[in-house]
Protein backbone atom coordinates (compact mmCIF):
# COMPACT_ATOMS: atom_id res chain seq x y z
CA UNK A 1 0.00 0.00 0.00
CA UNK A 2 1.37 3.31 -0.75
CA UNK A 3 1.85 6.26 1.26
CA UNK A 4 -0.63 8.37 0.15
CA UNK A 5 -3.29 5.83 0.79
CA UNK A 6 -2.20 5.62 4.26
CA UNK A 7 -1.68 9.21 5.29
CA UNK A 8 -4.15 10.48 8.05
CA UNK A 9 -5.69 13.81 7.35
CA UNK A 10 -7.27 16.32 10.28
CA UNK A 11 -10.91 17.12 10.03
CA UNK A 12 -10.65 20.67 9.33
CA UNK A 13 -8.22 20.09 6.73
CA UNK A 14 -10.16 17.73 4.84
CA UNK A 15 -12.09 21.16 3.53
CA UNK A 16 -15.49 19.97 4.84
CA UNK A 17 -18.66 22.48 5.21
CA UNK A 18 -18.17 24.06 8.51
CA UNK A 19 -21.11 22.95 10.07
CA UNK A 20 -20.00 19.19 9.13
CA UNK A 21 -16.84 20.20 11.00
CA UNK A 22 -18.86 21.40 13.84
CA UNK A 23 -20.70 18.24 14.64
CA UNK A 24 -17.53 15.81 13.99
CA UNK A 25 -15.42 17.62 16.97
CA UNK A 26 -18.34 17.77 19.10
CA UNK A 27 -18.52 14.71 21.39
CA UNK A 28 -21.96 14.73 22.69
CA UNK A 29 -24.67 12.33 20.70
CA UNK A 30 -25.77 14.16 17.67
CA UNK A 31 -29.36 15.28 16.94
CA UNK A 32 -31.83 14.39 14.77
CA UNK A 33 -30.52 17.67 12.20
CA UNK A 34 -26.70 16.32 12.44
CA UNK A 35 -27.58 12.94 11.75
CA UNK A 36 -29.21 14.09 8.30
CA UNK A 37 -26.37 16.49 7.74
CA UNK A 38 -23.88 13.74 7.90
CA UNK A 39 -26.36 11.21 6.18
CA UNK A 40 -26.72 14.34 2.82
CA UNK A 41 -22.51 14.99 3.18
CA UNK A 42 -22.03 11.22 3.12
CA UNK A 43 -23.94 10.65 -0.31
CA UNK A 44 -22.46 13.91 -1.97
CA UNK A 45 -19.17 12.44 -1.21
CA UNK A 46 -20.33 8.88 -2.03
CA UNK A 47 -21.79 10.24 -5.37
CA UNK A 48 -17.96 12.08 -6.24
CA UNK A 49 -16.14 9.23 -5.39
CA UNK A 50 -18.27 7.20 -7.68
CA UNK A 51 -17.46 9.36 -10.36
CA UNK A 52 -13.55 9.59 -9.51
CA UNK A 53 -13.51 5.48 -9.75
CA UNK A 54 -14.86 5.72 -13.34
CA UNK A 55 -12.68 8.54 -14.67
CA UNK A 56 -9.62 6.44 -12.82
CA UNK A 57 -10.89 3.14 -14.51
CA UNK A 58 -10.59 5.15 -18.25
CA UNK A 59 -7.48 6.50 -17.06
CA UNK A 60 -6.17 3.48 -15.86
CA UNK A 61 -3.92 2.75 -18.82
CA UNK A 62 -1.99 5.96 -19.09
CA UNK A 63 1.17 7.21 -17.32
CA UNK A 64 -0.01 10.40 -16.70
CA UNK A 65 0.11 12.76 -14.11
CA UNK A 66 -3.49 13.14 -13.99
CA UNK A 67 -3.75 9.27 -13.09
CA UNK A 68 -1.49 10.29 -9.47
CA UNK A 69 -3.88 13.90 -9.24
CA UNK A 70 -7.43 11.42 -9.71
CA UNK A 71 -5.88 9.02 -6.95
CA UNK A 72 -4.65 11.96 -4.44
CA UNK A 73 -8.43 13.43 -5.23
CA UNK A 74 -10.14 9.56 -4.60
CA UNK A 75 -8.00 9.32 -0.99
CA UNK A 76 -8.94 12.73 0.15
CA UNK A 77 -13.05 11.56 -1.01
CA UNK A 78 -12.46 8.22 1.38
CA UNK A 79 -11.46 10.23 4.51
CA UNK A 80 -13.80 12.98 3.79
CA UNK A 81 -16.70 10.19 3.46
CA UNK A 82 -15.16 8.34 6.50
CA UNK A 83 -14.88 11.87 8.92
CA UNK A 84 -19.21 12.11 7.53
CA UNK A 85 -19.94 8.81 8.42
CA UNK A 86 -18.16 9.58 11.76
CA UNK A 87 -21.25 11.59 12.72
CA UNK A 88 -23.44 8.82 12.51
CA UNK A 89 -21.72 6.29 14.61
CA UNK A 90 -23.14 4.33 17.03
CA UNK A 91 -20.64 5.62 20.07
CA UNK A 92 -21.83 8.92 19.80
CA UNK A 93 -25.12 8.23 20.80
CA UNK A 94 -23.26 6.84 24.37
CA UNK A 95 -24.49 9.32 27.22
CA UNK A 96 -21.00 10.14 29.63
CA UNK A 97 -22.43 8.24 32.10
CA UNK A 98 -22.04 5.08 30.37
CA UNK A 99 -18.62 6.28 29.09
CA UNK A 100 -17.42 6.77 32.75
CA UNK A 101 -18.64 3.24 33.74
CA UNK A 102 -16.70 1.69 30.79
CA UNK A 103 -13.84 3.60 31.75
CA UNK A 104 -14.16 2.81 35.11
CA UNK A 105 -14.43 -0.57 34.70
CA UNK A 106 -11.34 -0.80 33.17
CA UNK A 107 -9.10 1.51 34.92
CA UNK A 108 -10.27 -1.03 38.48
CA UNK A 109 -9.14 -3.72 35.99
CA UNK A 110 -5.82 -2.38 35.49
CA UNK A 111 -5.48 -1.48 39.30
CA UNK A 112 -6.09 -4.83 40.08
CA UNK A 113 -3.37 -6.37 37.72
CA UNK A 114 -1.21 -4.26 38.63
CA UNK A 115 -1.32 -5.23 42.68
CA UNK A 116 -1.33 -8.86 41.38
CA UNK A 117 2.07 -8.56 39.21
CA UNK A 118 3.66 -5.55 41.00
CA UNK A 119 2.64 -5.67 44.56
CA UNK A 120 1.95 -2.18 44.91
CA UNK A 121 -1.36 0.21 43.90
CA UNK A 122 -0.59 2.41 40.64
CA UNK A 123 -1.41 2.78 37.11
CA UNK A 124 -0.94 5.23 34.71
CA UNK A 125 -4.56 3.58 33.18
CA UNK A 126 -6.46 7.09 32.27
CA UNK A 127 -3.51 8.40 31.08
CA UNK A 128 -3.13 5.63 28.73
CA UNK A 129 -6.72 5.41 28.03
CA UNK A 130 -6.34 9.63 26.93
CA UNK A 131 -4.03 8.62 24.38
CA UNK A 132 -5.96 6.19 22.33
CA UNK A 133 -8.06 9.22 20.57
CA UNK A 134 -9.24 12.62 20.62
CA UNK A 135 -12.73 11.85 22.00
CA UNK A 136 -11.35 9.43 24.70
CA UNK A 137 -9.38 12.12 25.69
CA UNK A 138 -12.13 14.40 26.06
CA UNK A 139 -14.16 12.18 27.68
CA UNK A 140 -11.52 11.22 30.21
CA UNK A 141 -11.08 14.83 31.12
CA UNK A 142 -14.55 15.32 31.30
CA UNK A 143 -15.03 12.39 34.17
CA UNK A 144 -13.74 13.36 37.57
CA UNK A 145 -14.90 10.09 38.75
CA UNK A 146 -11.70 8.51 36.50
CA UNK A 147 -9.14 10.46 38.37
CA UNK A 148 -10.18 10.02 42.14
CA UNK A 149 -7.70 6.90 42.99
CA UNK A 150 -4.44 8.20 40.79
CA UNK A 151 -0.57 7.02 42.03
CA UNK A 152 2.32 8.59 39.96
CA UNK A 153 5.38 6.31 40.56
CA UNK A 154 8.74 8.25 40.89
CA UNK A 155 12.25 6.99 40.66
CA UNK A 156 14.83 7.70 43.07
CA UNK A 157 16.46 11.46 42.93
CA UNK A 158 20.77 11.52 41.60
CA UNK A 159 21.55 11.12 45.41
CA UNK A 160 19.62 8.35 45.60
CA UNK A 161 16.75 10.18 48.39
CA UNK A 162 13.47 10.03 48.41
CA UNK A 163 12.24 10.63 45.12
CA UNK A 164 10.93 14.42 43.72
CA UNK A 165 8.20 15.13 41.49
CA UNK A 166 9.25 18.34 39.54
Amino acid sequence: MDQKAIEEFRITELGLSADVVAIALRFDPPSDEDKECGAQATRRYDDGLRKLQQIIALEQGSQSQILTQLSGAESLCRHRIMACRSILAPWRRLPLEIWDRIFAFFIGAAIDRFNNEYGKLGTTAPGTLSRVCRVWQAVIQQTPSIWTDLTILAGENERGGTPYLS
